[in-house]
């Protein structure tokens, strides 16, 4: 069922699964102006009742005439309404993300670094990049087909702040960068990196560098696919990466409604304290982002505990061993522990201090 007007410069056309508005000079703020959107079947669904009535003969319905054309008051009512409820239908279309690209840390020493990421966690070098001829090489240490650990050789040390940032992948790059900028999201440009892969960067309200990335056919992740895969990997999955927020909402206005990332789990040292927020994103995945929540400037140490990446693990206790037989006394702080989420955990940490968590798939109760 469809119904169309034209009138002071606009044309409406309206069908249950699809809104198209035009708008010229009689509504200056949004003029000239295109606004179109698919509905997606949960909004769709609960309208099939009325288009079905709305098919019935006028004479059918109690003698209640419907007009077989909108008046044009009427006409600016669907208007004004489309144009309020628009922006919830576009931020209920999923992200199209396929999960957690890779995360990025800063060294000061690359060859320390590879003792602990490559000789104690077991991920191998896939491929190294240089963004120009200026820069420090980025290494690319292979976690599986989809997922990297990335260091560069530059950090001061008077610099505290170690985490680079954090690569999500996705299907489109395009829709996501769209997406996002409709969303009022502030993105840089769509750029092709020097390993060929399709990329933009941009931020959360707290500063922390954030990254979209789609690999390209012949790009160097492409061209990884199946290679430089470590027999002595000590997970085959990146689960979670953490990042330092100051605001819980305003955090969460971001993640949760404009990425529509979904809250899983929350809690703190104390009963009743928020201070670690876990927010799945969109797609198949499960991966999520952990809101590291602080209300004072952290010291050294904690910053580099609070940005961190987690590590999933089929057994702790296989685990731990492993890395006993690896590593040397400073990267190991503690025994496996049961965390406040009922997962069992250990907390590894870099030359640097940056920390990696395992943690195991499954609670103690299952």
């Amino acid at each position: 069922m469809k119904s169309a007007g034209k009138r002071s410069g606009f044309r409406f056309t309206c069908s249950f699964s699809r809104f198209t508005l035009t708008l010229n000079s009689p509504f200056p703020p949004v003029a000239a102006r295109f606004v179109s959107t698919q509905l997606p079947a949960a909004f769709s669904r609960p309208l099939r009742p009325l288009a079905a009535a709305l098919r019935l003969h006028p004479e059918k319905l109690a003698g209640i005439r419907l007009a077989s054309r909108l008046t044009i008051s009427a006409m600016r009512i669907a208007t004004l309404l489309l144009l309020f409820l628009l922006p919830a239908f576009c931020n209920a279309q999923e992200l199209p993300l396929l999960g957690l690209a890779h995360v990025g840390f800063k060294v000061t020493d690359m060859e320390k670094a590879r003792g602990f990421y490559t000789g104690v966690l077991g991920y191998p070098e896939a491929y190294s990049l240089k963004v120009n001829l200026d820069a420090p090489t980025t290494v690319y240490l292979k976690i599986n087909d989809e997922q990297y650990i990335l260091l560069t050789a530059d950090l001061k040390d008077s610099e505290n702040q170690r985490l680079s940032h954090i690569a999500m992948l996705t299907s489109d790059i395009r829709k996501a960068h769209s997406m996002l900028s409709g969303r009022g999201v502030v993105v840089e440009p769509v750029l092709t990196g020097t390993g060929g892969s399709l990329s933009f960067m941009f931020k959360d309200p707290d500063g922390n560098d954030l990254e979209m990335v789609e690999y390209r056919p012949n790009s160097s992740a492409a061209n990884a696919r199946g290679k430089s895969i470590g027999p002595n990997r000590i997970s085959q999955r990146l689960r979670h990466a953490g990042v330092m927020v100051a605001k819980e909402q305003t955090a969460l206005s971001f993640y949760r409604d404009k990425l529509g990332f979904r809250e899983t789990w929350r809690g703190g040292p104390k009963e009743g304290e928020t201070r670690w927020i876990n927010l799945q994103m969109p797609g198949p995945s499960g991966d999520y982002i952990e809101l590291m929540l602080y209300s004072q400037p952290p010291s050294r140490q904690s910053l580099g505990s609070m940005q961190h990446i987690c590590l999933e693990v089929p057994d702790i206790e296989a685990a731990y061993r492993a890395v006993l037989a690896r590593s040397t006394p400073d990267s190991i702080r503690q025994k496996p522990t049961v965390g406040l989420n009922r997962r069992r955990l250990l907390n590894l940490f870099d030359p640097d201090g940056s920390r990696t968590e395992l943690m195991e798939s499954r609670t103690v109760d299952q």
